[in-house]
Protein backbone atom coordinates (compact mmCIF):
# COMPACT_ATOMS: atom_id res chain seq x y z
CA UNK A 1 0.00 0.00 0.00
CA UNK A 2 2.95 2.45 0.81
CA UNK A 3 4.47 1.61 -2.69
CA UNK A 4 0.98 2.64 -4.60
CA UNK A 5 0.84 6.16 -2.39
CA UNK A 6 4.42 6.55 -3.13
CA UNK A 7 4.30 5.87 -6.97
CA UNK A 8 1.09 7.67 -7.67
CA UNK A 9 2.92 11.07 -6.13
CA UNK A 10 5.29 10.69 -8.64
CA UNK A 11 3.18 9.74 -11.40
CA UNK A 12 1.51 13.44 -10.37
CA UNK A 13 4.79 15.66 -10.07
CA UNK A 14 5.39 13.37 -13.69
CA UNK A 15 1.99 15.11 -14.93
CA UNK A 16 2.54 18.37 -13.23
CA UNK A 17 5.69 18.76 -14.76
CA UNK A 18 4.87 17.62 -18.65
CA UNK A 19 1.24 20.51 -18.00
CA UNK A 20 4.43 22.89 -17.50
CA UNK A 21 6.01 22.49 -20.47
CA UNK A 22 2.73 22.08 -22.92
CA UNK A 23 1.68 25.68 -21.76
CA UNK A 24 5.17 27.42 -21.90
CA UNK A 25 5.53 25.83 -25.51
CA UNK A 26 1.90 27.24 -26.36
CA UNK A 27 2.96 30.96 -24.81
CA UNK A 28 5.93 30.85 -27.89
CA UNK A 29 3.45 29.88 -30.05
CA UNK A 30 0.95 32.75 -28.97
CA UNK A 31 3.51 34.94 -29.43
CA UNK A 32 4.62 34.26 -32.61
CA UNK A 33 1.36 34.45 -33.64
CA UNK A 34 0.72 37.92 -32.36
CA UNK A 35 4.27 39.83 -33.21
CA UNK A 36 3.74 40.00 -37.11
CA UNK A 37 1.92 39.32 -39.97
CA UNK A 38 5.30 36.89 -41.34
CA UNK A 39 5.30 35.48 -38.03
CA UNK A 40 2.08 34.01 -38.07
CA UNK A 41 2.50 31.97 -41.12
CA UNK A 42 6.20 30.90 -39.68
CA UNK A 43 4.19 29.53 -36.58
CA UNK A 44 1.10 28.01 -38.02
CA UNK A 45 3.76 26.26 -40.04
CA UNK A 46 5.80 24.98 -37.12
CA UNK A 47 2.69 24.00 -34.59
CA UNK A 48 -0.79 23.43 -36.01
CA UNK A 49 -3.78 22.80 -34.49
CA UNK A 50 -3.70 19.23 -35.61
CA UNK A 51 -0.49 18.36 -33.92
CA UNK A 52 -1.11 20.21 -30.54
CA UNK A 53 -4.47 17.86 -30.56
CA UNK A 54 -2.64 14.56 -31.46
CA UNK A 55 -0.07 15.47 -28.94
CA UNK A 56 -2.92 15.79 -26.31
CA UNK A 57 -4.56 12.65 -27.25
CA UNK A 58 -0.76 11.37 -27.20
CA UNK A 59 -0.56 12.49 -23.52
CA UNK A 60 -3.70 11.32 -22.16
CA UNK A 61 -3.27 7.71 -23.91
CA UNK A 62 0.27 7.43 -22.14
CA UNK A 63 -1.12 8.42 -19.02
CA UNK A 64 -3.62 5.36 -19.00
CA UNK A 65 -0.72 3.18 -20.07
CA UNK A 66 0.87 4.23 -17.00
CA UNK A 67 -1.94 3.56 -14.25
CA UNK A 68 -1.76 0.30 -16.02
CA UNK A 69 2.13 -0.51 -15.58
CA UNK A 70 1.97 0.64 -11.65
CA UNK A 71 -0.57 -2.19 -11.13
CA UNK A 72 1.91 -4.57 -12.39
CA UNK A 73 5.47 -3.07 -12.14
CA UNK A 74 7.30 -2.15 -9.73
CA UNK A 75 8.53 1.24 -7.84
CA UNK A 76 11.52 1.04 -9.49
CA UNK A 77 10.19 0.76 -12.67
CA UNK A 78 7.94 3.09 -12.58
CA UNK A 79 10.50 5.68 -11.04
CA UNK A 80 12.39 4.81 -14.53
CA UNK A 81 9.72 5.51 -16.59
CA UNK A 82 8.49 8.96 -15.33
CA UNK A 83 12.07 9.97 -15.10
CA UNK A 84 12.14 9.36 -19.21
CA UNK A 85 9.38 10.66 -19.78
CA UNK A 86 10.26 13.91 -17.72
CA UNK A 87 13.26 14.06 -20.22
CA UNK A 88 11.44 13.84 -23.25
CA UNK A 89 9.10 16.52 -22.82
CA UNK A 90 11.64 18.93 -21.53
CA UNK A 91 13.80 17.95 -25.07
CA UNK A 92 10.89 18.63 -26.98
CA UNK A 93 10.27 21.65 -25.39
CA UNK A 94 13.73 23.05 -25.94
CA UNK A 95 13.11 21.94 -29.61
CA UNK A 96 10.24 24.27 -30.02
CA UNK A 97 11.90 26.75 -28.18
CA UNK A 98 14.74 26.87 -29.98
CA UNK A 99 12.45 27.18 -33.42
CA UNK A 100 10.30 29.59 -32.50
CA UNK A 101 13.58 31.60 -30.99
CA UNK A 102 14.88 31.28 -34.69
CA UNK A 103 11.71 32.17 -36.20
CA UNK A 104 11.60 35.82 -34.28
CA UNK A 105 15.45 36.37 -35.39
CA UNK A 106 14.44 35.77 -39.14
CA UNK A 107 11.20 37.97 -38.97
CA UNK A 108 13.26 40.23 -37.35
CA UNK A 109 16.47 40.44 -39.45
CA UNK A 110 13.77 40.96 -43.06
CA UNK A 111 11.65 43.84 -40.82
CA UNK A 112 15.44 45.62 -40.20
CA UNK A 113 16.35 45.10 -44.30
CA UNK A 114 13.30 46.22 -45.35
CA UNK A 115 13.98 49.39 -43.13
CA UNK A 116 16.98 49.87 -43.76
CA UNK A 117 15.97 49.87 -47.73
CA UNK A 118 13.41 52.48 -47.71
CA UNK A 119 15.67 54.96 -45.65
CA UNK A 120 17.90 54.59 -48.77
CA UNK A 121 15.24 54.91 -51.14
CA UNK A 122 14.15 58.15 -49.05
CA UNK A 123 17.91 60.03 -48.40
CA UNK A 124 18.07 59.11 -53.08
CA UNK A 125 14.50 60.88 -53.48
CA UNK A 126 15.22 63.82 -50.91
CA UNK A 127 18.91 64.37 -52.63
CA UNK A 128 17.46 64.55 -56.05
CA UNK A 129 14.77 66.71 -54.70
CA UNK A 130 17.62 69.24 -53.61
CA UNK A 131 19.48 68.69 -56.43
CA UNK A 132 16.42 70.00 -58.64
CA UNK A 133 15.49 72.66 -56.87
CA UNK A 134 18.96 74.44 -58.14
CA UNK A 135 18.12 74.55 -61.57
CA UNK A 136 15.25 76.43 -63.78
CA UNK A 137 13.93 73.63 -65.78
CA UNK A 138 15.16 70.05 -65.25
CA UNK A 139 13.60 66.49 -66.08
CA UNK A 140 14.88 63.12 -63.98
CA UNK A 141 15.91 60.31 -65.52
CA UNK A 142 14.81 57.48 -62.62
CA UNK A 143 17.14 54.71 -64.61
CA UNK A 144 19.94 56.81 -64.24
CA UNK A 145 19.39 58.65 -61.17
CA UNK A 146 20.51 61.77 -63.16
CA UNK A 147 19.07 65.24 -63.23
CA UNK A 148 18.93 66.47 -66.92
CA UNK A 149 18.44 70.31 -67.76
CA UNK A 150 16.52 71.50 -70.35
CA UNK A 151 15.20 74.71 -71.95
CA UNK A 152 11.69 73.74 -71.55
CA UNK A 153 9.24 72.22 -68.68
CA UNK A 154 7.82 69.35 -70.83
CA UNK A 155 4.39 68.14 -68.77
CA UNK A 156 3.39 64.62 -69.43
CA UNK A 157 0.17 64.27 -71.53
CA UNK A 158 -2.24 60.88 -70.77
CA UNK A 159 -5.16 62.07 -73.42
CA UNK A 160 -4.70 60.65 -76.73
CA UNK A 161 -7.18 63.27 -77.65
CA UNK A 162 -5.06 66.72 -79.49
CA UNK A 163 -6.40 70.36 -78.77
CA UNK A 164 -8.43 72.33 -80.77
CA UNK A 165 -6.42 75.79 -81.81
CA UNK A 166 -8.13 78.90 -83.28
CA UNK A 167 -5.74 81.04 -84.37
CA UNK A 168 -6.11 84.75 -85.63
CA UNK A 169 -4.42 85.82 -88.82
CA UNK A 170 -3.50 89.38 -89.71
CA UNK A 171 -2.05 89.83 -92.81
CA UNK A 172 -0.83 92.43 -95.30
CA UNK A 173 0.97 92.29 -98.46
CA UNK A 174 1.64 93.58 -102.10
CA UNK A 175 1.04 92.08 -105.16
CA UNK A 176 1.26 92.83 -108.81
CA UNK A 177 -1.61 92.28 -111.46
CA UNK A 178 -0.50 90.58 -114.76
CA UNK A 179 -3.07 92.24 -117.11
CA UNK A 180 -4.10 91.34 -120.26
CA UNK A 181 -6.15 93.19 -123.17
CA UNK A 182 -7.93 91.93 -126.09
CA UNK A 183 -10.02 93.69 -128.67
CA UNK A 184 -13.39 91.99 -128.90
CA UNK A 185 -14.11 93.28 -132.45
CA UNK A 186 -12.66 92.67 -135.87
CA UNK A 187 -12.00 96.02 -136.52
CA UNK A 188 -9.31 98.39 -136.05
CA UNK A 189 -9.63 99.99 -132.32
CA UNK A 190 -7.70 103.10 -132.09
CA UNK A 191 -8.49 103.40 -128.86
CA UNK A 192 -7.79 99.39 -127.72
CA UNK A 193 -4.37 100.56 -129.24
CA UNK A 194 -3.16 103.00 -127.14
CA UNK A 195 -4.67 101.65 -123.78
CA UNK A 196 -2.53 98.41 -124.99
CA UNK A 197 0.74 99.93 -125.58
CA UNK A 198 0.63 102.59 -123.45
CA UNK A 199 -1.61 102.00 -120.03
CA UNK A 200 0.39 100.63 -116.78
CA UNK A 201 -0.77 98.50 -114.44
CA UNK A 202 0.76 99.60 -111.05
CA UNK A 203 1.46 97.37 -107.71
CA UNK A 204 -1.75 96.57 -105.32
CA UNK A 205 -1.76 96.33 -102.09
CA UNK A 206 -3.57 93.50 -99.88
CA UNK A 207 -4.58 93.28 -96.09
CA UNK A 208 -6.83 90.39 -95.16
CA UNK A 209 -7.65 89.15 -91.42
CA UNK A 210 -8.12 85.18 -91.05
CA UNK A 211 -9.28 82.84 -88.42
CA UNK A 212 -7.59 79.44 -88.64
CA UNK A 213 -9.03 76.03 -87.04
CA UNK A 214 -5.97 73.24 -86.54
CA UNK A 215 -5.57 70.46 -84.31
CA UNK A 216 -2.24 70.57 -82.17
CA UNK A 217 1.10 69.03 -83.75
CA UNK A 218 -1.66 68.18 -86.70
CA UNK A 219 -0.03 69.22 -90.09
CA UNK A 220 -3.19 70.33 -92.13
CA UNK A 221 -5.19 73.35 -91.13
CA UNK A 222 -8.20 74.93 -92.49
CA UNK A 223 -8.65 79.21 -92.65
CA UNK A 224 -11.20 81.64 -94.14
CA UNK A 225 -11.39 84.98 -93.69
CA UNK A 226 -11.94 88.36 -95.12
CA UNK A 227 -9.50 90.08 -97.59
CA UNK A 228 -9.53 93.74 -99.39
CA UNK A 229 -7.16 94.36 -102.79
CA UNK A 230 -6.81 97.54 -104.23
CA UNK A 231 -4.51 98.34 -107.79
CA UNK A 232 -4.74 101.14 -109.90
CA UNK A 233 -4.06 101.54 -113.77
CA UNK A 234 -2.09 104.72 -115.47
CA UNK A 235 -2.51 105.72 -118.55
CA UNK A 236 -0.16 108.55 -119.87
CA UNK A 237 -1.28 110.07 -123.13
CA UNK A 238 1.10 112.32 -125.40
CA UNK A 239 -1.13 114.20 -128.31
CA UNK A 240 0.24 116.30 -131.23
CA UNK A 241 -2.64 117.15 -133.93
CA UNK A 242 -4.49 119.49 -135.80
CA UNK A 243 -7.51 120.58 -134.79
CA UNK A 244 -10.35 122.35 -137.29
CA UNK A 245 -12.92 124.81 -136.38
CA UNK A 246 -15.74 125.25 -139.08
CA UNK A 247 -18.43 128.35 -138.67
CA UNK A 248 -20.37 130.45 -140.81
CA UNK A 249 -19.85 133.24 -142.07
CA UNK A 250 -19.49 135.63 -145.30
CA UNK A 251 -17.12 134.06 -147.79
CA UNK A 252 -18.33 136.09 -151.17
CA UNK A 253 -19.91 139.69 -151.94
CA UNK A 254 -20.69 141.14 -155.10
CA UNK A 255 -20.80 144.92 -155.68
CA UNK A 256 -22.30 147.10 -158.34
CA UNK A 257 -20.50 149.62 -160.47
CA UNK A 258 -22.08 152.15 -157.96
CA UNK A 259 -20.45 150.58 -155.49
CA UNK A 260 -23.60 149.35 -154.20
CA UNK A 261 -23.92 145.47 -152.36
CA UNK A 262 -25.52 143.22 -154.89
CA UNK A 263 -25.09 140.03 -153.50
CA UNK A 264 -23.44 138.17 -149.93
CA UNK A 265 -22.85 134.78 -149.81
CA UNK A 266 -23.05 133.01 -146.77
CA UNK A 267 -21.00 129.71 -146.08
CA UNK A 268 -18.79 127.41 -143.87
CA UNK A 269 -15.54 129.11 -142.74
CA UNK A 270 -12.41 126.55 -141.67
CA UNK A 271 -10.10 126.88 -139.26
CA UNK A 272 -7.37 124.38 -138.38
CA UNK A 273 -5.47 124.61 -134.79
CA UNK A 274 -2.67 122.67 -134.37
CA UNK A 275 -2.76 120.91 -130.48
CA UNK A 276 0.34 118.91 -128.86
CA UNK A 277 0.79 118.19 -124.95
CA UNK A 278 0.25 115.07 -122.54
CA UNK A 279 -1.47 114.45 -119.78
CA UNK A 280 -1.78 111.30 -117.08
CA UNK A 281 -5.48 109.53 -116.21
CA UNK A 282 -5.44 106.81 -113.35
CA UNK A 283 -8.61 104.58 -112.67
CA UNK A 284 -8.26 101.92 -109.88
CA UNK A 285 -10.21 98.91 -108.85
CA UNK A 286 -10.92 97.35 -105.65
CA UNK A 287 -12.31 93.74 -104.58
CA UNK A 288 -13.55 92.83 -101.47
CA UNK A 289 -12.96 88.71 -100.86
CA UNK A 290 -14.01 85.78 -99.20
CA UNK A 291 -10.71 83.46 -99.28
CA UNK A 292 -11.12 79.33 -98.14
CA UNK A 293 -7.84 77.54 -98.12
CA UNK A 294 -6.48 74.37 -96.74
CA UNK A 295 -3.01 73.94 -95.62
CA UNK A 296 -0.06 72.20 -94.52
CA UNK A 297 2.82 73.07 -92.50
CA UNK A 298 6.32 71.31 -91.38
CA UNK A 299 8.29 72.34 -88.38
CA UNK A 300 12.36 72.30 -88.15
CA UNK A 301 13.11 73.48 -85.07
CA UNK A 302 11.68 76.81 -84.46
CA UNK A 303 11.08 77.61 -88.32
CA UNK A 304 8.22 76.15 -90.54
CA UNK A 305 7.21 75.97 -93.82
CA UNK A 306 3.95 75.36 -95.65
CA UNK A 307 1.88 75.03 -98.73
CA UNK A 308 -1.62 76.26 -99.33
CA UNK A 309 -4.24 76.48 -102.00
CA UNK A 310 -7.92 77.06 -102.62
CA UNK A 311 -10.56 79.60 -103.47
CA UNK A 312 -11.68 83.11 -103.53
CA UNK A 313 -15.45 84.25 -103.21
CA UNK A 314 -15.50 87.89 -104.84
CA UNK A 315 -18.26 89.65 -102.53
CA UNK A 316 -17.69 93.17 -104.42
CA UNK A 317 -15.78 95.11 -107.08
CA UNK A 318 -15.55 98.41 -107.42
CA UNK A 319 -14.01 101.20 -110.30
CA UNK A 320 -13.10 104.73 -110.10
CA UNK A 321 -11.29 106.99 -112.35
CA UNK A 322 -10.88 108.16 -115.82
CA UNK A 323 -10.08 105.73 -118.60
CA UNK A 324 -9.15 106.24 -122.06
CA UNK A 325 -12.59 107.08 -124.58
CA UNK A 326 -11.26 108.91 -127.49
CA UNK A 327 -7.59 109.33 -128.96
CA UNK A 328 -7.35 112.62 -127.17
CA UNK A 329 -9.22 112.42 -123.99
CA UNK A 330 -10.90 110.90 -121.08
CA UNK A 331 -14.15 109.92 -119.56
CA UNK A 332 -14.89 108.63 -116.18
CA UNK A 333 -15.79 104.99 -115.74
CA UNK A 334 -19.00 104.94 -114.58
CA UNK A 335 -20.32 107.68 -117.58
CA UNK A 336 -22.72 107.13 -118.85
CA UNK A 337 -22.51 103.53 -117.44
CA UNK A 338 -19.72 101.20 -115.68
CA UNK A 339 -17.24 99.85 -117.92
CA UNK A 340 -16.65 97.04 -114.96
CA UNK A 341 -18.25 94.80 -113.58
CA UNK A 342 -20.06 94.55 -109.74
CA UNK A 343 -18.63 91.18 -108.64
CA UNK A 344 -15.95 88.62 -110.43
CA UNK A 345 -17.41 85.16 -108.98
CA UNK A 346 -14.90 82.31 -108.24
CA UNK A 347 -11.12 82.68 -108.18
CA UNK A 348 -8.38 80.11 -107.14
CA UNK A 349 -5.29 80.66 -105.34
CA UNK A 350 -2.60 79.04 -104.27
CA UNK A 351 0.98 80.01 -102.34
CA UNK A 352 4.01 79.05 -100.24
CA UNK A 353 4.98 80.35 -97.06
CA UNK A 354 8.34 79.87 -94.49
CA UNK A 355 8.34 81.89 -91.04
CA UNK A 356 9.46 81.25 -87.60
CA UNK A 357 7.95 80.73 -84.40
CA UNK A 358 7.49 84.11 -82.71
CA UNK A 359 7.73 84.51 -78.95
CA UNK A 360 5.37 81.65 -76.71
CA UNK A 361 1.83 82.71 -78.52
CA UNK A 362 2.48 82.40 -82.48
CA UNK A 363 4.25 82.97 -85.36
CA UNK A 364 5.63 85.28 -87.96
CA UNK A 365 5.72 84.36 -91.67
CA UNK A 366 6.25 85.23 -95.13
CA UNK A 367 4.04 83.75 -98.49
CA UNK A 368 4.17 83.67 -101.90
CA UNK A 369 0.79 83.60 -103.58
CA UNK A 370 -0.46 83.56 -106.79
CA UNK A 371 -4.45 83.53 -107.87
CA UNK A 372 -5.65 82.81 -111.00
CA UNK A 373 -9.08 84.88 -112.09
CA UNK A 374 -10.76 83.40 -114.91
CA UNK A 375 -13.76 85.75 -114.93
CA UNK A 376 -12.88 89.08 -117.18
CA UNK A 377 -13.56 92.71 -115.42
CA UNK A 378 -14.99 94.39 -118.10
CA UNK A 379 -18.92 94.59 -118.78
CA UNK A 380 -20.28 91.89 -121.58
CA UNK A 381 -21.14 95.03 -123.94
CA UNK A 382 -17.75 96.20 -123.45
CA UNK A 383 -15.22 95.67 -127.08
CA UNK A 384 -12.16 95.89 -124.82
CA UNK A 385 -12.16 92.55 -122.86
CA UNK A 386 -9.38 93.58 -119.44
CA UNK A 387 -8.60 90.26 -117.50
CA UNK A 388 -5.81 90.42 -114.30
CA UNK A 389 -3.93 87.15 -112.78
CA UNK A 390 -2.55 88.72 -109.48
CA UNK A 391 1.18 87.36 -108.10
CA UNK A 392 2.37 88.85 -104.74
CA UNK A 393 3.80 88.35 -101.14
CA UNK A 394 2.49 89.05 -98.19
CA UNK A 395 3.52 89.00 -94.37
CA UNK A 396 1.58 87.78 -91.70
CA UNK A 397 1.17 86.97 -87.57
CA UNK A 398 0.00 84.06 -86.41
CA UNK A 399 -1.70 83.87 -83.06
CA UNK A 400 -2.58 80.73 -81.73
CA UNK A 401 -4.93 80.29 -78.62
Amino acid sequence: MAIIKKTGKQYGFGLQVLAFSFLQVLFFYCRILFSSPKSKIVASRLTPSSDIQNRTENTTKASNDKNNVINTVGESKITNQAKEKTRKQLTKKDHFSVMANESVEYNTEKNNENITQNTVEASRANELIGQLSTLDFAAIDFKSNKIIKTDKIVCPSFSNRKKLLVEIIPEVGLFLPMKKLENGTNEENNIFTLRNNQEKTLEGINAGLYFQLKREKFPISLKAGLSWSKFTEKMPLNYNYTRSDTTQGIISITYSQTGDTITTIIGDIITEKRLSGSKTRHHSISLWDLPISVGVEKRFGKWFAGLEAGAIINLSMKSEGNILATDTSFVAVNVPQSHFRSSLGLSYFGGVQVGKYFMKVGRIYIAARARFIPTTFNIESNPIKQSYHFAGINLGYVWSF
